[in-house]
């Protein structure tokens, strides 16, 4: 599918290795801050997490900062038809090469996590995908340069490698203040985590989230969580 809608904008991925996918729209909703002014989207991709920061945040302006060309491109397609797109920028470049003299209050990314680089045909998949194009040390020093005491810092992560992500962010003098367990399905395993970074020192907070239920049906707690986003109304599907 190459059009992806939501409630107030839509997302044109016809050419992004990365589709928008249930990952994006968590990230997306959970992360939060008291209003913020400005925020940075690091790997951007499609562009669907500064759209939804720009949805939720009416006050803040977004950068998004995105290394491959094509799309870096949509991105910016998706920007000018958004109805925020004098909020919206895009860079094309490494974030490890990005430069800004601003501060931000909210850095947010989806970023790479495979650590076993399969062969793969498709080079920009391949980048989009594997840690070695943005390995956690380097992204999260680089993070620190836009970060005042009061940064927060989102990501989503697999959850056999959280511990790696806490224990490289300690080393940053970054603390981890906030943990979401994301569970797929009731009693299953978690496989994803949403972790909040902080260069203060504060008080962990620890939840848990479920997707669908046992039968495979979205959870209440998803529906009311993704209700502002989601073009479809899930509600209907478990009445």
């Amino acid at each position: 599918m190459s059009l992806f809608r939501f409630k107030q904008f839509s997302i044109l991925q016809a050419e992004n290795a990365m589709k928008v996918g249930t990952d994006a729209m968590l990230l997306g909703t959970i992360a939060n801050y008291n209003s913020p002014k400005n925020i940075l989207d690091i790997g951007a991709g499609t562009g669907v997490l500064s759209l939804m920061m720009a949805q939720k945040y009416p006050s803040a302006t977004i950068h998004a900062v995105e290394l491959d060309e094509i799309a870096a491109k949509e991105c910016l397609t998706n920007f000018k038809q958004a109805p925020w797109a004098n909020r919206l920028r895009v860079d094309q470049n490494n974030f490890i090469s990005f430069k800004a003299s601003e501060k931000f209050d909210v850095l947010i990314s989806n970023p790479p996590y495979y650590q076993t680089r399969l062969e793969n045909q498709d080079a920009r998949k391949s980048r989009a995908r594997h840690e070695s194009s943005l390995p956690v040390e380097l992204m999260l020093n680089k993070c620190l340069d836009f970060m005042h005491e009061q940064s927060l810092l989102w990501v989503i992560i697999p959850s056999e490698i959280k511990g790696d992500w806490i224990e490289k962010a300690n080393a940053n003098e970054l603390h981890c203040i906030e943990e979401v367990e994301i569970h797929g399905k009731k009693n299953a395993p978690s496989k994803r985590n949403i972790l909040a970074f902080c260069r203060t020192k504060m008080s962990l907070k620890l939840s848990s989230f479920t997707v669908r239920d046992e039968s495979g049906n979205y959870t209440k707690e998803y529906i009311d969580l993704t209700f502002d986003f989601h073009f479809n109304d899930l509600r209907k599907i478990i009445e």
